[in-house]
């Protein structure tokens, strides 16, 4: 019994994420108490990456879900990383004129992180 119990405690130690990702914040000290609903860590997903980007309300018409987006990023010069655009924001914001959109990056080799600054490319033809 006294080697299930610990064994059970020793589980209860341990922590695990529901997603791959990198650890962003950590909130608690070594030997501190977790009760229920502590929040721990901040685990940013890394794949797939999530890429928010705005784009010039004169082009709504013409983004559509499912396009094609590449991006570049400054540490690897050269490098055009492919995705889909996943979301097309329904609103304008009225001081840029712009509206969001959202593309996922697959990232299966991690070199993209959370955070991350991106120049984003979109084949779109103005109506």
């Amino acid at each position: 019994a006294a080697v299930d119990t610990a064994r059970q405690r020793l589980a209860d130690a341990v922590l695990t994420s529901p997603v791959d990702g990198v650890v962003a914040a950590r909130r608690i000290d070594v030997g501190e108490r977790l009760g229920e609903g502590t929040v721990a860590f901040v685990v940013e997903q890394t794949a797939p990456l999530k890429l928010k980007f705005r784009v010039p309300e004169r082009y709504l018409a013409a983004v559509r879900v499912g396009q094609t987006v590449k991006a570049t990023v400054d540490p690897y010069p050269g490098t055009e990383f492919e995705g889909t655009l996943s979301l097309v924001g329904g609103s304008v914001d009225a001081a840029t004129r712009t509206f969001l959109a959202e593309a996922e990056l697959p990232n299966r080799d991690g070199r993209l992180r959370p955070g991350l600054f991106a120049r984003v490319s979109l084949d779109i033809k103005a109506d």
